[in-house]
This record gives structure tokens, sequence and C-alpha cells, in this order.
């Protein structure tokens, strides 16, 4: 396998490097899990990294973290295995992760914040994280 280039952007962040490999068996959709969007058996990928912690390499760390993430998605893409899911918790900051979840979810919640939230204050009095205003 050719080594790609892009994998110098780590050189720099070898203090810690993690790849969290989760397999879920084959899941069933339910209306009771409003996120269970597949019926096929899933791997979720989940990286964490390190790096010095004065703050000088968040840009370039944060660039190698979505450049990784990009070629992984892209890579699953093509070999056709890619669920078009993001999960919170590895979510890179930069990733719509509330648009993963599926048309008919994201109507949902929004009924649900309409119905339980008419004046938004959970959306506006909210700053930053995963809001329905802003992260579909």
């Amino acid at each position: 396998m050719e080594e790609d280039p892009k994998i110098a952007l780590f050189a720099n962040f070898n203090n810690g490097f993690v790849a969290v490999v989760m397999f879920y068996g084959t899941t069933q959709p339910s209306h009771r899990r409003p996120l269970s969007r597949f019926t096929t058996s899933e791997a979720w990928v989940g990286f964490a990294y390190e790096w010095p912690k004065d703050g000088s390499d968040d840009a370039a760390a944060q660039k190698a973290v979505d450049t990784i993430s990009k070629t992984v998605q892209s890579l699953a893409k093509t070999k056709g295995t890619l669920l078009d899911f993001k999960y919170m918790t590895f979510d890179t900051g930069s990733q719509k992760v509330l648009g993963s979840y599926g048309a008919e979810n994201i109507k949902l919640m929004q009924e649900v914040a309409a119905k339980y939230d008419p004046e938004g204050v959970f959306q506006k009095l909210q700053n930053g994280g995963f809001l329905l205003r802003d992260n579909i």
C-alpha cells in the first residue's frame, strides 16, 4: 500500500494517537430509537489525538483531524460502505452531526422543539453545540 503524503500532517502530533473502532451487529429501525437509521452491521471509527497543550498547534492539529476524517469518509464512500452518520462524542467540531441523523429524524426533532419549546429558548440561549438552528 502506498503511503499517503497527507500522513505527514501527523508528524508533529505523535504525543498520542488512538483509533477506536466499534462494531455493532445488525440493527433494525425502531420508532422508539429515532437514530437507528440503518439496518446493516456497523463499524464506527473514532480518532483521538493529543498534542502539546500550549495551544500553538491547535489550528494545524484541527486541520490534520479534519483531513483524516474526510479521507476515511471518502474511502468508505468509494468502497460503498459509508453509513453517513456522525456520533456527537466523536465529532471534530466542524461536522454537521445533526444533519447525519436523516431528514425524518430532523423533522421529528423540529416538531418536538416546536411543541415543547415554542419560544426557541433552548436554541437561542445556548451558545454553540449541536443545535437545530445551525447544525443541520
